[in-house]
């Protein structure tokens, strides 16, 4: 009987966690683009995209105070594999959300536990990039939608056309959503590359308009002050690079940092370049005010081999890159404190691209 008790006591509380939708701050973390929850734990999750094809994406667990990390760590806990191509991860309310492009689906994850709470079908929508706000999570997808998912019922409640190219990067801010418009191909793989955002009104959920930025948008952030980062350009005609919009007038401002990967916290950008051609790394940080670049992460004594994202603790702003290795074999995230001081370094999974603090 009392068995029985406990697994009754235990159900509801699932049906409770798994039926609440989220309740969060009325900006929903503006300038953190919703890649933190509880940001005091001393705990974070790595993303690991996996190789395409391989059905061998992985969430690792890192202890944020001395590096130590359990790699296979969603697999460990579920008995399972999260899927192929781990595409996103944001931590929401009292969940995190995944996205696995090449499986089609979207992972909602206990993070206390790692535990799957549910698994959503996006059919052969193609998901990509994931914003949160107002107690729904919107996914960007490759068949030129941005999906709308309940965080209660877990259902899609909504799908918004847009007129651009694959969407990529999605952001967030003054109750609109800012997706970037970037490219597609043909059966012979060549390229036709967009030059727009989508802007998107959360009330209507209807595409209200578009801003023309540089070619090939991939990514985008929203700071503190209002104003979107937008990473743009692709390894044919256009280098890499970063601009500012300034949504009330769509005004862009030139970075001259031609990065390839970034992350935001508060009106500081940071984000980093990689060399093939040199082998050799470079960091910046940018004031998003006044525009200014000062290089960060320079004589750290890391040597590294392929990085592969970057991201920023908000609680004490300790610096993480991921390093993808040689693409086939485990990656590593570097740890650096605000100062630049390298901290530790640990082993997670294959092609790391993302570390989310909870």
């Amino acid at each position: 009987m009392k068995k029985l008790i406990f697994a009754l006591a235990a159900c509801a509380a699932l049906a409770f966690v798994s039926c609440t939708k989220e309740n969060v701050s009325p900006e929903d973390n503006p300038g953190n683009n919703n890649n933190s929850g509880n940001s005091t734990a001393a705990q974070a999750y790595v993303l690991n995209e996996g190789s395409w094809g391989g059905n061998n994406a992985e969430l690792s667990l890192l202890n944020i105070e001395n590096g130590s990390a359990t790699a296979t760590y969603f697999s460990a806990v579920n008995g399972r594999g999260l899927g192929d191509v781990a595409q996103d991860l944001v931590a929401y309310g009292s969940k995190l959300y995944c996205v696995v492009w090449g499986s089609n689906t979207i992972e909602v994850i206990n993070p206390a536990t790692g535990r799957s709470i549910q698994q959503i079908s996006m059919g052969t929508k193609g998901p990509r990039y994931i914003a949160c706000y107002g107690g729904n999570v919107y996914v960007t997808c490759y068949d030129r939608t941005v999906a709308r998912i309940d965080t209660a019922s877990y259902q899609i409640t909504g799908s918004c056309s847009l007129s651009g190219l694959n969407p990529e990067g999605i952001a967030y801010c003054n109750g609109k959503l800012y997706v970037c418009n970037s490219n597609e191909s043909d059966a012979n793989y060549n390229y036709t590359f967009d030059n727009t955002l989508s802007v998107v009104d959360l009330a209507s959920f209807t595409e209200v308009k578009k801003i023309t930025v540089p070619e090939n948008p991939t990514r985008i952030k929203a700071l503190a002050n209002g104003k979107l980062v937008v990473v743009y350009g692709n390894g044919y005609n256009n280098p890499a690079g970063m601009t500012l919009v300034d949504p009330a007038t769509d005004a862009l401002t030139d970075l001259s940092a031609d990065a390839t990967g970034m992350d935001v916290m508060g009106n500081d950008i940071y984000c980093y370049k990689y060399d093939y051609a040199t082998m050799s790394a470079a960091f910046w940080k940018i004031d998003g005010n006044s525009a200014s670049k000062t290089t960060i992460l320079s004589g750290t004594g890391v040597s590294f081999v392929a990085p592969y994202g970057i991201n920023v603790n908000p609680s004490n702003g300790d610096i993480y890159v991921t390093d993808a290795q040689d693409y086939s074999s485990n990656g590593d995230v570097h740890c650096f404190a605000a100062n630049g001081t390298h901290k530790w370094s640990a082993e997670v999974a294959l092609l790391p691209s993302k570390v989310v603090f909870f």
